[in-house]
């Protein structure tokens, strides 16, 4: 009669557990809403070992373009993520601009490099990585000096996709009559209403027999469809510039500095959706101009001039097109910058009021804060490269996979997410003994 008992005062135990179990479960929809504002570095470490239901939802297309959505509405309102990439050891320091591991001095601002390796091919001595853009939390990567096999990888899940080797150069150099002269820049972008993405470079070329005139041509890759193509018009200028540089993303078009001769230069922009090619006029100064930079400021094209008398000039086009709106933001005395104020310099768009500043040493790395007025040196634990050794540029990490937006003719799987096994775990309720 006893066992009866105790046997129904457990049954009664384990069902009155459960109901209780059942009322303190979140329900599914909020618990997704919590895990999709979570860093994608965070959440994509934490889902894979939690469970197998976890693991799939961060595989899950609508929950990546949820966390996707909720990543970017705060990237427009904070800092984001630095990527440094190096250029030999392959491999990258993401930097959370929100997390400041230790107290630093007012004159400097601390960053934490979180180490990620990319498994890439063996390079040769003369071979070395190039980060050629960042959207959406994907990085396109070339290797130099050929400049025409292109990755696409995620840092975070260290997927990485080798796309084909761009075609050759010598039908178009013989439709034209012209000579290759040098591959210039590289730009990565995303078109949002067709939800695909695109790989732009550029090459400078010379007709043949000629000296002086330099022109440049634009070849364009779709992504999705896996072809390339070249856009007929060709930008004419009288003197090379920004040699293996990144074109700036905004406005889901590409930008950079066309310099037409020593006192003249434009601004070149590529649509990424339309793949048309116009200008902007540069704002009309009365000084003259050492170096060139352009950025992104509060999501306005910001264009950066040092002067000869090492001040620097900030620029912003108000409304984007309009060159009547180019505003005079900011003339920084060179004093301010203190050990980097006799360096040559270029401007990182990686904070929401802050212009990044990195001297071509690679001994300084700063940023001036626009609203505050005021300079500080960025100090980085965990990596002790120099701005020779890598490259910097604005990233913010997603779970998009590589795959998920390639065309699958002709893709190589360079290398994949490992599974993992989710830890399996119990909770034991501690239960005191009665004396």
């Amino acid at each position: 009669m006893m066992r009866i008992v105790k046997r129904q005062r457990l049954v009664t135990t384990v069902e009155s557990n459960k109901k209780m179990n059942h009322h303190h479960e979140l329900p599914e929809e909020i618990m997704h809403d919590i895990l999709s504002r979570l860093p994608a570095e965070s959440l994509y470490q934490c889902c894979r070992f939690v469970s197998k239901d976890w693991f799939n939802l961060i595989k899950d297309p609508d929950f990546i373009n949820l966390h996707l959505s909720r990543i970017n509405n705060k990237h427009a309102s904070s800092n984001g993520l630095i990527a440094l990439c190096h250029k030999k050891n392959q491999f990258f320091n993401l930097l959370d601009e929100n997390n400041h591991p230790t107290p630093t001095p007012t004159t400097s601002i601390s960053f934490k490099a979180l180490k990620i390796h990319l498994d890439l091919p063996l390079l040769s001595q003369s071979q070395t990585i190039k980060i050629v853009g960042s959207a959406n939390g994907l990085m396109c990567l070339s290797i130099l000096p050929q400049d025409d096999l292109f990755y696409i990888c995620n840092p975070v899940t260290g997927e990485i996709l080798q796309l084909p080797i761009a075609p050759g150069i010598a039908p178009y150099c013989e439709n034209y009559n012209l000579e290759l002269v040098y591959p210039s820049s590289s730009g990565f972008g995303f078109h949002a209403a067709t939800n695909t993405y695109k790989i732009v470079r550029t090459w400078f070329f010379r007709v043949k027999g000629s000296v002086g005139l330099i022109k440049t041509g634009i070849e364009i890759y779709n992504v999705a469809s896996g072809v390339w193509r070249w856009i007929d018009q060709l930008v004419i200028s009288k003197i090379m510039c920004h040699m293996n540089v990144s074109l700036l993303f905004l406005n889901e078009a590409l930008h950079w500095q066309i310099n037409y001769t020593y006192d003249q230069s434009y601004i070149g922009v590529i649509g990424i959706g339309d793949e048309t090619f116009t200008t902007f006029e540069n704002p009309i100064v009365d000084y003259e101009i050492e170096s060139r930079g352009l950025c992104s400021l509060r999501q306005c094209l910001c264009l950066i001039h040092k002067r000869y008398d090492k001040h620097i000039v900030v620029w912003i086009m108000k409304q984007y097109g309009m060159v009547q709106s180019w505003t005079k933001e900011r003339v920084i005395s060179r004093q301010m910058f203190g050990s980097i104020k006799t360096l040559s310099f270029y401007p990182l768009n990686t904070m929401k009021n802050e212009i990044v500043i990195v001297d071509s040493s690679g001994d300084y790395q700063g940023y001036y804060d626009i609203e505050k007025q005021e300079v500080k040196e960025i100090l980085i634990h965990g990596t002790h490269s120099s701005r020779w050794d890598s490259q910097i540029v604005p990233h913010v990490g997603s779970l998009i996979s590589p795959r998920s937006i390639a065309c699958t003719n002709d893709i190589h799987q360079v290398s994949s997410a490992k599974s993992r096994k989710p830890i399996r775990f119990r909770l034991k309720k501690n239960v005191k003994k009665p004396p």
